[in-house]
């Protein structure tokens, strides 16, 4: 899941009051990519504004990832993710080929409905006219 643009109004990727103590979250991308408004992950009894307060206030989406989406050429439909850190995060729900018919992994099933092989953030930076990439955001850590 992922909210793009910069409104002023409040956002939420996941919203559940006190009395949904039954669902259940987890293996999924939720990123919150607005610069307007107040941004928050989820609410679950208040504000929760990144996913590790997310995570330790309601016990969901400890195998989830907050990576920014980036697709191999979403203007003209190819949705196949490209960051390493949402490859093979998911669990085998017995779906055994993904939209573009490829097999699935049984045992490292990637997120949503595209199996893949992510590439590591520095190599987007390199590289972006390959995949016809509008932005590129880096972000290196020392």
């Amino acid at each position: 899941m992922q909210i793009i643009g910069n409104g002023p109004a409040t956002k939420y990727l996941i919203y559940a009051n006190a009395s949904s103590s039954s669902f259940v979250s987890n293996r999924i991308m939720l990123h919150m990519a607005t610069i307007g408004g107040t941004n928050n992950i989820g609410f679950w009894t208040t504000n929760r504004t990144n996913l590790s307060a997310w995570q330790a206030a309601t016990g969901q989406d400890m195998n989830s990832n907050s990576s920014l989406a980036l697709f191999v050429n979403e203007a003209l439909g190819d949705i196949t993710p490209l960051p390493i850190t949402i490859d093979n995060i998911g669990t085998n729900v017995g779906v055994r080929r993904d939209l573009k018919g490829n097999m699935r992994s049984a045992l490292t099933p990637d997120i949503g409905s595209m199996e893949f092989t992510g590439i590591h953030k520095y190599y987007l930076s390199t590289m972006p006219n390959l995949f016809d990439l509008v932005d590129v955001i880096v972000q290196l850590t020392h």
